[in-house]
């Protein structure tokens, strides 16, 4: 049973005084409502902005944890440390939708029904709760390169049925795997795509994501990572990130065509469209490609149960 799983819910900071102040106490309170004990940690990932003093002011129940900033890597250190069987990694932008305010229950009842999961997501709408945002994912392999994508087509008609996803950037994980894993990999820093590799990883070793629409949150989405970063620049290190996978975890020779073939044509198509930010992307991978290739040989006995085709056909199945 699911009350017999313990849990712990982590929450990444960096200074979000504002959003925390917002959306922890939803969470604090779906923790009291779960059924299996839940404890609430929030990670400070080195706030400046007064973050640390106001949870000790105003949130005594909730535990602390100081970090160095390594974004979504500073869970592996926390997950490592927890001694809960399931722990929730979630951002300081996402609450529980009031709606729905039995948020952990749903995550954790997955993996007592379901013995291969991995990943439990809930589903995501926009902060303002207008619009659904995501978690029911495909992840496909087109034109050379990964795609992800919450809205394809026909989503619309799946989004409250319950089944697999792809991928998903926050939700209920099995500690055990997670570490087994080795947790969200440093090469992607400052961060994106990392989500999307560790999902596929595990699909890879026979795991599977699942995506909960009975479990509701709502989320700004990259709130951190637009202020401090912006839109071009982001764009470049999700390019970038793509390259990185792609070195790193595919196999495939045939995906492996595709990429050669597209990795020639892709930066003239963006630079006739006036986005140089993609070339930028392209030629910043080049300075982690050794980092990529280590990791890659280092992957070369890993367990595999599923090929890299196998995985992006459970993705069409989605939708």
């Amino acid at each position: 049973m699911s009350e017999s799983l313990k849990a712990e819910v982590f929450a990444l900071n960096y200074n979000g005084e504002a959003l925390l102040r917002e959306c922890l106490p939803s969470i604090v309170e779906a923790a009291h409502r779960s059924k299996a004990p839940c404890s609430v940690t929030v990670i400070d990932n080195e706030s400046r902005d007064g973050s640390v003093e106001m949870l000790k002011r105003e949130f005594p129940s909730v535990k602390i944890r100081l970090s160095k900033n390594r974004v979504l890597c500073s869970f592996n250190e926390a997950v490592r440390e927890s001694d809960a069987d399931i722990v929730l990694l979630l951002n300081n932008d996402l609450k529980v939708d009031p709606n729905y305010p039995n948020f952990v229950d749903p995550l954790m009842d997955v993996f007592r029904d379901h013995r291969d999961a991995f990943l439990a997501a809930p589903q995501a709408w926009t902060f303002d709760g207008k619009s659904y945002e995501g978690s029911l994912t495909k992840m496909n392999f087109k034109r050379g390169t990964l795609w992800v994508k919450s809205r394809f087509p026909g989503y619309l008609d799946k989004v409250n049925t319950p089944g697999v996803t792809m991928q998903a950037g926050f939700g209920a994980y099995h500690r055990q795997i997670f570490l087994a894993l080795g947790g969200f990999d440093d090469l992607y820093l400052p961060g994106m795509v990392e989500d999307a590799d560790l999902c596929f990883r595990a699909w890879k070793t026979g795991r599977a994501c699942y995506y909960v629409p009975q479990s509701r949150v709502r989320h700004m989405g990259q709130a951190t990572f637009k202020k401090y970063f912006g839109k071009r620049r982001l764009s470049a290190i999700n390019h970038r990130n793509y390259h990185l996978f792609m070195w790193k975890n595919i196999t495939e020779p045939r995906l492996w065509r595709e990429y050669l073939l597209w990795y020639f044509i892709r930066p003239f198509y963006f630079l006739l469209q006036g986005r140089p930010e993609f070339l930028w992307g392209t030629l910043w991978a080049f300075g982690r490609l050794g980092a990529a290739l280590k990791k890659r040989r280092a992957m070369k006995d890993a367990p595999r149960r599923r090929s890299d085709l196998e995985i992006f056909r459970i993705s069409e199945n989605i939708g």
